[in-house]
């Protein structure tokens, strides 16, 4: 009986593989204080993933990291854009910034990103949504944490 689910699960059981694998999703938060007027502070995001779907396939274009919306394009080296696609099982990184400065006071004086204005179709519970197409059909997978790396402070 056990060899009879064993086979039964190996040929009717979940038999496709997921389209992507997050395997390490982090932030680390860096403050500068320039001359004692204002603090420049940046959130670098970084996410490495296994594509478990060449990228002729599989297209990962879409980041919501809470009200904030980027868009993507996962490289196979560790740089900010993607030339070449990627490979089955090859290992991608994708990464996202931004840059505040604030005043004394705290108020924001200037914000340069790449955040983008575009709500995330869905509620989601989680620190992160990555919005992908498998085959041109659209898909979501939620991060549920996004880990801080570490705060850093320049003087």
């Amino acid at each position: 009986m056990k060899y009879f689910l064993f086979i039964f699960f190996v040929l009717l059981g979940p038999s496709q593989h997921p389209d992507f694998e997050v395997i390490k999703a982090t932030f680390e938060k860096c403050s500068k204080n320039v001359e004692h007027s204002y603090t420049n502070t940046k959130l670098d995001y970084k996410f490495i993933i296994i594509a478990r779907q060449s990228s002729d396939k599989l297209k990962i274009d879409k980041l919501w990291i809470g009200k904030d919306f980027y868009l993507i394009s996962p490289s196979k080296k560790l740089s900010l854009t993607s030339e070449d696609g990627f490979a089955e099982n090859d290992t991608i990184y994708f990464f996202v910034s931004n840059y505040t400065k604030i005043d004394k006071q705290g108020k924001i004086v200037s914000s340069v990103d790449n955040i983008k204005q575009e709500q995330p179709p869905y509620k989601y519970d989680g620190d992160a949504l990555i919005g992908f197409k498998i085959n041109n059909q659209r898909k979501y997978k939620v991060i549920n944490k996004i880990k801080e790396i570490k705060h850093s402070f320049a003087p």
